[in-house]
């Protein structure tokens, strides 16, 4: 995978919250190792008419926009690996799981944070099949009409393994 500092891509827009890292790249079942095979595919394996997944311009986008909690699972690994099977290069979403942000380190997949007013509109711009700019030195989301909206990339937004442990494991002062 080449690493990038400006990707110019149709964006998928997936604006969905909690989209697991089962769902994503599936372990079981007849969408097993199909990347988003519920989303793709029907159960006999035959692309499915609504999505967009495989419907021009998207067939060829490397940007997906996605909701909050976007990866979690123990699967996170194999759901990065996934992403980058279907051609993906960034995941703009609202937040992501930590296990994700993890996997994703060092494999050029760029999971880029927004906050929910933002992706909402960019998603709805996406929609229309129009090329999104991401701009990794400015830190930036530019649409196809100039608009620039700021991201950070998450991994800098989340916290670390050992703070993850503590929050989880810390005894409470009640």
């Amino acid at each position: 995978m080449w690493p990038f500092t400006t990707l110019t891509s149709p964006a998928i827009p997936l604006l969905r919250d909690d989209i697991d890292a089962n769902f994503i790249a599936p372990a079981t079942g007849p969408w097993r190792g199909r990347p988003f095979g519920r989303l793709r595919l029907d159960a006999t394996g035959r692309p499915r008419a609504d999505s967009l997944f495989d419907r021009a311009p998207f067939s060829s986008a490397a940007i997906l926009i996605v909701g909050r909690d976007f990866g979690a699972g123990a699967r996170a690994g194999a759901a990065v690996e996934s992403l980058l099977e279907l051609g993906l290069r960034c995941v703009i979403g609202v937040s992501f799981a930590p296990a994700f942000l993890e996997a994703a380190q060092g494999r050029a997949l760029l999971p880029a944070a927004l906050d929910a007013q933002t992706a909402g509109p960019l998603a709805d711009e996406a929609l229309s099949g129009f090329a999104l700019t991401v701009d990794l030195a400015s830190r930036t989301i530019i649409t196809c009409h100039g608009e620039r909206f700021a991201f950070a990339p998450a991994a800098e937004a989340a916290p670390s393994a050992d703070e993850t442990q503590h929050l989880l494991y810390a005894t409470p002062d009640w």
